[in-house]
């Protein structure tokens, strides 16, 4: 009887034991999609805060397209540290993606946004002063996406 009662409670114990794994699996998955979603969600605001600095310097963003004699030190100063933030910024989703917080379709499209900017002139000159500031593997990354706009 008490042999009995032993199995029963090994069983049972067995039993809780796999609810307990498959409750930590969906906890875990849950946890997954909710990084993800706050990865997302940060990629979007400083994408957007991005967007908005370049908007507020347009006039020197545009002076440092011209000829480097036109351009204020300010202006060419305030072009660089937003590049530096841009790639900074890029620097920081290369490193999601590779951690798994933002998939193959987002990482493209940050790719597709790289390779734009890179038609930008200035923007490769930043990115040749700059880029030892910055991750051995998001230097390659770059690099590559550089490499295929020459």
């Amino acid at each position: 009887m008490l042999e009995a009662l032993g199995n029963i409670g090994d069983f049972l114990g067995g039993v809780g034991v796999v609810i307990t794994l498959l409750y930590l699996a969906t906890q875990i998955r849950q946890n997954t999609r909710m990084m993800r979603g706050a990865a997302r969600q940060q990629l979007t605001l400083a994408s957007q805060d991005n967007v908005y600095r370049w908007a507020e310097y347009a006039p020197a963003v545009i002076a440092a397209m011209g000829s480097a004699a036109d351009q204020d030190p300010a202006d060419r100063f305030r072009v660089h540290q937003l590049c530096r933030g841009m790639f900074r910024g890029w620097e920081n989703y290369a490193y999601q993606h590779r951690i798994g917080l933002l998939d193959l379709s987002e990482w493209s499209a940050i790719h597709v946004n790289m390779r734009k900017m890179f038609v930008y002139p200035i923007v490769a000159e930043h990115w040749k002063s700059a880029r030892d500031e910055f991750s051995d593997v998001f230097v390659e990354e770059l690099e590559s996406i550089v490499g295929q706009q020459e």
